[in-house]
């Protein structure tokens, strides 16, 4: 099983797997495709990406750690705020302390 994943143009508009907003082509999304067998591509865009990552990360830390570390969870989304905004506020709440 191989696992790839690259930032991409996209040639024809995609669902974002995390969010579940559109995207049109020529759009940059970030694509995880997992061989096993067959093909299997996921879409996500930049900001649900960062943030993906930033929960891979902060689990990671937790793990070495054996401490609590409490991740960015993709559930703290509020409905009302897009990724962007979501990261956004993140980083000034980060900032503040």
């Amino acid at each position: 099983m191989g696992i790839m994943r690259k930032t991409v143009k996209i040639r024809k508009p995609h669902r974002c797997a995390v969010c579940s907003e559109y995207f049109p082509k020529n759009t940059k999304m970030v694509t995880t495709t997992i061989e096993d067998g067959g093909y299997h591509s996921v879409y996500r865009c930049e900001p649900c990406q960062e943030t993906v990552d930033r929960s891979e990360m902060n689990q990671m830390i937790d793990d070495l750690n054996r401490t609590i570390v409490v991740p960015t969870k993709l559930a703290e989304f509020n409905s009302t705020l897009n990724p962007q905004e979501y990261l956004e506020l993140k980083r000034k709440e980060r900032n503040k302390n």
